[in-house]
């Protein structure tokens, strides 16, 4: 079955976005979930009435999660431990601060995370500074639809 037809046969709740649904449907296939709502194992030609089961109704034998390996691999060249970022500033205390708080909140593995997760479509990344120690968390984005300032289209309303 073609991503077109297997994607219009996975559940999606209507009440959502058709973007919900898609970023539901792409997240399935980057954790290898995309044919779990098949019932039918491929080995099951019958049904119980003994009706023929379409291989496009069935579930494959073998599952490859292709997607997540060449998504893990492309984080891994933008993250990796010999590729992130390093802190730079005029002050010693200041890059020193900085590379402790990234050690302390293992920033790297946060921003993996996101890069992972939005290569599906989006993420939000939640910045939150609780009793004066910074905290950043991934979101996933199918549930949060942004409204944009009509007076400003690059903007959230205040």
């Amino acid at each position: 079955m073609d991503w077109q037809s297997l994607r219009t046969s996975m559940p999606a709740d209507r009440d959502l976005p058709a973007r919900a649904a898609r970023l539901q449907a792409l997240d399935a296939v980057l954790d290898g979930r995309q044919h779990d709502h098949l019932r039918h194992a491929l080995s099951d030609e019958l049904s119980g009435a003994g009706e023929y089961i379409p291989l496009a109704h069935r579930r494959p034998s073998v599952r490859t999660n292709l997607c997540r390996t060449v998504v893990d691999d492309a984080v891994a060249l933008l993250l990796s431990e010999g590729h992130f970022p390093t802190a730079h500033a005029i002050q010693l205390a200041t890059v020193e601060a900085l590379a402790a708080w990234v050690k302390e909140r293992r920033l790297n593995e946060v921003l993996a995370n996101a890069a992972t997760r939005g290569s599906v479509g989006s993420i939000a990344l939640l910045f939150r500074v609780l009793k004066p120690r910074p905290f950043v968390s991934v979101l996933p984005t199918a549930f949060l639809t942004p409204t944009w300032d009509p007076e400003d289209p690059d903007a959230l309303p205040a």
